[in-house]
């Protein structure tokens, strides 16, 4: 693996951290089951995430409905 792939990896490690629920502008980690992982924004309310086609928004309550796990990890900053 090059070294700036491998910087780039901690850097986006140290970037972010686990937080225990969703947060407007925090990542989620979404899985279904054995499925790939993939991606979204918390934001009003909700996750803005891809599908296979389009861009979705679903309402929180859908998303853990949907979802068996779920991850959240908000930016950190100086504070934090």
């Amino acid at each position: 693996m090059p070294v700036e792939t491998v910087a780039g990896v901690m850097t986006a490690r140290k970037a972010w951290r686990p937080i225990k629920g969703p947060q407007e502008g925090a990542l989620c980690l979404l899985r279904r089951n054995a499925a790939p992982p993939h991606v979204g924004i918390c934001t009003k309310g909700g996750v803005l995430h891809l599908g296979e086609r389009v861009a979705m928004w679903h309402p929180m309550h859908i998303v853990r409905r949907d979802f068996n796990n779920l991850r959240f990890y908000a930016q950190r900053n100086n504070h934090n």
